[in-house]
């Protein structure tokens, strides 16, 4: 699970969020790549052997880092 608390802090990949917060300022997006990674497993599993191609809708966001 990417997001849990740890020491009554919210982490995001093991990562303290009020961290990144004082860094960058508020607010922010975070995204977790773990989640990613982890959801399109997830899919992966689920649809293997049936021939199917996984895509991901560009559209939906035009972040160019997650894109990547």
């Amino acid at each position: 699970m990417p997001f849990t608390y740890r020491n009554k802090q919210l982490a995001c990949d093991g990562i303290d969020i009020a961290g990144i917060a004082a860094e960058v300022g508020t607010p922010f997006y975070l995204y977790s790549a773990r989640g990613f990674q982890e959801n399109f497993a997830a899919y992966e599993t689920a649809f293997a052997g049936s021939g199917t191609a996984i895509c991901f809708a560009v559209k939906s966001c035009s972040n160019i880092a997650i894109l990547k």
